[in-house]
């Protein structure tokens, strides 16, 4: 190190002491009654040059040294940070560079052995298998079931129990099924004149529920009264007002017969298995003709004596033709 340098430092360090003992602030001593108060003057700065440039010249190299040290521990260690650890996590590596793998020598098993770890293997895949296949079932009886419950909730229905008020139920016990979203209009059209009212206007539907009697309207269904789906309800029809009952034995429909000769037709009530045969015989008594000279025309065919409305699959007020020729 040359003179000129030396002084430049020494200069330097001089001014920089001065400057921090300018920076001192003087305290008041506390106050202390047993002795006077004292008063802590400054250091003067030509205190300064009693310090050797020896001892400023080994303070400098020790500052420049730890410095130095500093410098060298943190180029050392690198800071880190989190995407350094997703770096090494993703690639295997450490710090970044990657590392080479440690391969374990294999050890000879013997047969024995081998065979063992084979069976445990395909057990092991056996399983997984059964597991596998259980777990398809099960979900597809989930789908089945899910089908099912849709379904049954499209196609809904009640089963009926029917009978008439003021009758016993060997004279008149009808059952049905009916549609959830059905009208009743369809239980008093098919059922009404086979309990003896030809109009089903004449006839109210009572549903006699454990606790009351609920008048259903033709136009009304099951779903609106909120009625056991699946299970049998007991409804009774009663005659209104003024509305008289046929007598009728179970099986019997009544059938209007077309006569040219007459303005309305006639209303006749016939078992379901009995002949036209016999039908002729019954109109005999009211037309005074003889049935070889009836001819009687369903759908526009000719139906034989020896025929019933039951093979003719006719239903309540089904119309027929009479023809009388000579």
């Amino acid at each position: 190190m040359s003179s000129d340098e030396d002084c430049n430092i020494y200069s330097n360090f001089k001014k920089y002491r001065q400057k921090i003992k300018k920076s001192i602030v003087i305290e008041k001593p506390k106050v202390v009654k047993s002795t006077p108060k004292k008063v802590i003057k400054k250091k003067r700065a030509s205190d300064s040059s009693s310090d050797s440039e020896e001892d400023l010249a080994v303070s400098i190299q020790r500052h420049l040294a730890e410095k130095a040290e500093r410098e060298r521990k943190a180029a050392k260690k690198p800071k880190r940070d989190d995407i350094w650890d997703e770096y090494d996590k993703e690639y295997g590596t450490v710090n970044g560079e990657s590392v080479e793998p440690i391969h374990v020598p294999a050890v000879g098993l013997s047969p024995s052995v081998q065979k063992m770890l084979a069976d445990l293997k395909q057990d092991e895949m056996q399983e997984k298998f059964e597991r596998a296949r259980f777990e398809a079932q099960l979900a597809n009886a989930e789908r089945q079931r899910e089908m099912e419950l849709s379904q049954m909730d499209q196609e809904k229905y009640i089963f009926i129990t029917l009978t008439v008020m003021g009758r016993s139920e060997a004279d008149f016990n009808e059952h049905a099924k009916l549609d959830y979203d059905k009208q009743f209009a369809d239980i008093l059209i098919k059922y009404a004149p086979m309990a003896g009212w030809s109009n089903p206007n004449d006839v109210d539907l009572l549903w006699d529920k454990p606790e009351q009697l609920v008048t259903l309207k033709f136009y009304e269904t099951p779903k609106q009264h909120d009625m056991p789906a699946f299970k049998y309800a007991k409804l009774i029809m009663v005659g209104k007002d003024g509305a008289q009952a046929e007598v009728r034995t179970k099986g019997d429909i009544k059938l209007k017969i077309n006569l040219a000769s007459q303005r309305k037709p006639l209303e006749k009530i016939i078992m379901k298995n009995s002949t036209f045969g016999d039908l002729k015989k019954e109109l005999e008594k009211d037309l005074k003709v003889p049935p070889s000279k009836m001819k009687i025309v369903f759908d526009a065919e000719v139906v034989e004596d020896s025929q019933t409305p039951d093979e003719l699959d006719m239903e309540e007020a089904d119309v027929i033709d009479l023809q009388i020729v000579s």
